[in-house]
């Protein structure tokens, strides 16, 4: 189970490191194709971008499980203190609604692609395959933001539940 669990926290953050390793390399060997021999390799700038964009996707799914993302905090100095926590939950409430919606609508996108097929240019692949990270990052995210606000919530909701005092009844 640890192993499970090791998976299930890290799997973005491996997958998105592999991809900049990869377009590390594959920029390095566009770079000395064009300076050294004089040459272009086409296929790189078109993979070179669908890899960026399921790098972008994947780390913001990880960013979002880890609670690290950046936030607007402008009303954690606006409002009082005990409302906080509150408009937090509101907000990833929110933030979920958003994050289904495009989870739904991203799944529609690449049911469609795959209805009406459209390839790239020079790999002629189906964009299927690069729009499918909408659906996947955005139902991550999803997952990862429920499972971090309802943890969240749970404690807000155990600090304001009154214990058991002691004393004469």
């Amino acid at each position: 189970m640890p192993l499970l669990k090791l998976v299930w926290q890290n799997f973005e953050r491996w997958i998105s490191m592999f991809f900049v390793a990869f377009l590390t390399i594959i920029l390095f060997v566009e770079v000395l194709s064009r300076y050294i021999f004089y040459t272009s390799v086409g296929w790189i700038g078109e993979i070179s971008g669908f890899v960026f964009i399921w790098f972008i996707y994947l780390s913001i799914s990880y960013v979002t499980g880890k609670n690290t993302h950046i936030r607007v905090q402008i009303l954690d100095f606006i409002l009082p203190a005990r409302w906080i926590e509150r408009v937090d939950l509101c907000m990833n409430l929110l933030w979920l609604a958003f994050n289904g919606l495009m989870t739904w609508y991203g799944l529609q996108l690449v049911l469609s692609v795959v209805e009406y097929p459209f390839k790239s240019t020079i790999l002629d692949v189906s964009m299927a395959i690069p729009y499918s990270i909408i659906p996947m990052a955005f139902g991550l995210m999803t997952i990862r933001l429920g499972i971090n606000t309802y943890q969240d919530a749970v404690k807000q909701f155990k600090e304001k539940t009154p214990g058991p005092e002691g004393g004469a009844a």
